[in-house]
């Protein structure tokens, strides 16, 4: 008898060590990234001229593959990103465009998929320094912005401030929702909503990459099965 307790008190936490590892290293953002290579999980690319540059992208509307796929329900968070370089108030910033908390509703062969997904989940340890996160589904329109700490303590942008940003394709005026800190370069960084972005760069339907939590495991012999399909 105590064998067999100690036994399967040793399996158990054998069993359980892996799932609770993931869930603590999914509070830290995203472990997986999807890119536009023949050998990701989205492999249609599309590309854009440039004068001298030609860069790979993914078509937006393919975002919501990710829900269909063999491994859907281990994914708890995605959040597609294109990024560009802007000049606020004469300065050169990095701008990121995403989805913050946004409703994706994707159809594919008849079947409805639907999941609330973003940016909020995946900076959780963002410290909101003043306003709030940005709530797509609360705002009407997508002409804001959240801005790192350091950024916005050089621009004196505060919430509530309103920021004209000069892009490659025109410029937009963005109100600010809320100043972030993250402790790493993000600081810098402006970050708005993923159709802003676009229009400011050019690149309308767009992405670059896909950021993907999810929780993961070593190949078994199903995971090898599904591979080959």
């Amino acid at each position: 008898a105590l064998g067999a307790s100690i036994a399967t008190a040793m399996l158990n936490v054998m069993l359980d060590v892996g799932d609770k590892i993931n869930e603590e290293l999914k509070t830290y953002g995203s472990n997986l990234t999807v890119v536009p290579q023949s050998e990701a999980v989205i492999s249609k690319l599309y590309s854009l001229e440039g004068d001298d540059v030609q860069t790979e992208y993914i078509k937006e509307e393919k975002v919501g593959e990710l829900l269909t796929i063999f491994w859907a329900n281990n994914i708890t968070d995605f959040a597609p990103q294109t990024d560009s370089a802007v000049i606020v108030n004469g300065q050169e910033v990095h701008l990121v465009g995403s989805w913050f908390n946004h409703r994706l509703e994707f159809v594919k062969k008849g079947t409805t998929y639907s999941r609330d997904t973003g940016i909020i989940n995946l900076r959780s340890w963002w410290d909101i320094e003043d306003g709030e996160w940005l709530n797509e589904q609360a705002v009407s329109g997508d002409a804001y912005a959240m801005v790192g700490a350091d950024i916005a303590k050089s621009l004196g942008i505060s919430a509530g401030s309103t920021i004209t940003v000069n892009g490659v394709s025109g410029k937009e005026t963005l109100t600010v929702k809320g100043i972030y800190e993250s402790g790493d370069d993000e600081d810098s960084y402006i970050y708005t909503t993923l159709s802003a972005a676009q229009r400011l760069s050019g690149t309308q339907d767009l992405i670059k990459k896909i950021e993907v939590s999810a929780i993961t495991s070593p190949d078994d012999e199903l995971a090898v099965k599904a591979a080959r399909n």
